[in-house]
C-alpha cells in the first residue's frame, strides 16, 4: 500500500515513515500537530533508558564529543574575570562584554559590520523592519519615556565643547564608572568621551553637575537614576576638591 508524505505534498514515504526525507510537518493543521506530537511523545516513553540514550545521545565520557569534561568546568572571563554562564566553544574565552569590546576595537571589523547594516536598511525589507521598531519602541511607547525631556535642547551657550573639553580634561579623560581612558574610547566608539549631567537636567552646567563617561555607560545611567545621582556627587566631591 502507498503511503504518501503527510505534509501534503503527495510523494510517497518508506515503511514506518511519516514524512519524506527534508520536509516538515508546518504544513500540517494545528490538531494535526498536535496528535503528532502525542503520538511522538508516547513512542519516546515507551523506550528503555539504554534505548533513549543511543536514540538521543549518550552523556558525560561515553558521549563522541567528550573532552575532558571541558564543558563541565566553571570558567572566567580572561579580561574581566566574571563567571561565564553556560557552555561556550568560543576560543576567546571572553564573556559577550568583553568579546564585543575586542571585536569593535577593531576598524576592519567595525567597517564591515556598519556596511552590512546600511546594505541590509536600504533593502525594502530593512526599510520596514526599521518603521515597525521605530513606531513600537520610540517616543511615548520607549521604556525610558520620561515626559520628552529628551528632546529638550541644550544649552550651547554654556554647554559647548570647550565647557566639555574642561571637564574630560578635570577627570584625567578617564570614565569614571567602567575607567576606559579616551584612547581606548577613541579605538572602540570612535568619539571622545561623553559629559554627563549628574541630576539629568540640561540647564544646570556647573563644574559639579558634569562627569566624564564612556558611551557605554552614559546609556546605563539612564536606569536606576537615584543611585547614579549619589554615585557620581560622591564621585565629583572628590574631583572637584
Amino acid at each position: 500500500m502507498k503511503i504518501l508524505c503527510a505534509c501534503g505534498c503527495g510523494q510517497a514515504v518508506r515503511e514506518g515513515k511519516r514524512f519524506v526525507l527534508g520536509h516538515h510537518m508546518r504544513c500540517l493543521s494545528d490538531e494535526d500537530k498536535q496528535k503528532y506530537r502525542i503520538s511522538m511523545l508516547r513512542r519516546v516513553n515507551k523506550l528503555t533508558v539504554v534505548e533513549r540514550k543511543k536514540a538521543f545521545g549518550m552523556p558525560g565520557k561515553l558521549n563522541p564529543r567528550y573532552k575532558n569534561g571541558y564543558t563541565l568546568e566553571i570558567r572566567y572571563c580572561k579580561d574581566c574575570g566574571v563567571r561565564l554562564k553556560g557552555f561556550s566553544s568560543r576560543p576567546s574565552k571572553r564573556c559577550n562584554t568583553c568579546n564585543n569590546r575586542r571585536m569593535l576595537s577593531d576598524p576592519r571589523i567595525r567597517k564591515k559590520i556598519g556596511e552590512t547594516h546600511r546594505a541590509f536598511n536600504k533593502t525594502p525589507e530593512g526599510r520596514r523592519v526599521l518603521e515597525e521598531w521605530r513606531r513600537k519602541f520610540s517616543g511615548k511607547n520607549s521604556h525610558s519615556w520620561i515626559d520628552g525631556r529628551s528632546y529638550k535642547p541644550y544649552d550651547r551657550r554654556i554647554f559647548n565643547e570647550g565647557k566639555k573639553e574642561e571637564i574630560r580634561k578635570r577627570d584625567g579623560y578617564v570614565c569614571q564608572i567602567c575607567g576606559m581612558v579616551e584612547e581606548e574610547h577613541l579605538t572602540v566608539y570612535g568619539t571622545v568621551l561623553n559629559v554627563h549631567h549628574i541630576d539629568y537636567n540640561k540647564c544646570n552646567c556647573s563644574n559639579e553637575n558634569l562627569v566624564s563617561v564612556c558611551k557605554g555607560c552614559n546609556a546605563r545611567v539612564n536606569f536606576n537614576r537615584a543611585y547614579w545621582t549619589v554615585y557620581f556627587k560622591e564621585r565629583t566631591r572628590v574631583l572637584c576638591g
